[in-house]
């Protein structure tokens, strides 16, 4: 999956977006958001990998939430230890097919803005 930023730019895998995060660790809204990663995403059965399936697959999916829970995991680890590595090459492949997940993931409340939003 890649994700084009505001500059244009675009990141792929857990590696790639916690470089990509470094700069702006030191931030109180990346603290903020760091814990809601920690709160929401830690459990196959937590509310974001759930959401994150349903967004990704339309319905529960156990394999994209162990996946997810796997992915905001290494971010995390990254992000708190400041050990770039390199990417998942199977992770990262099955991420392409997911275009949205990324931003999933940095926008907590997407269920919410998508019914807000939806177009019939």
């Amino acid at each position: 999956m890649t994700c084009t930023t505001s500059s244009g730019t675009t990141a792929r895998g857990p590696a790639d977006v916690a470089r990509r995060f470094a700069p702006l660790n030191s931030r109180p809204e990346a603290a903020e958001g760091l814990e809601i990663l920690r709160r929401d995403f830690m459990e196959p059965e937590a509310v974001g990998p759930r959401r994150a399936a349903a967004f990704a697959t339309g319905g529960v999916d156990e394999a994209v939430q162990v996946e997810v829970v796997g992915f905001v995991t290494e971010f995390l680890r990254l992000v708190e230890r400041g050990e770039p590595i390199r990417p998942w090459p199977t992770f990262v492949r099955w991420l392409r097919d997911r275009r949205a997940l990324l931003a999933l993931l940095v926008i907590p409340g997407w269920p919410a803005m998508k019914a807000r939003h939806a177009v019939d």
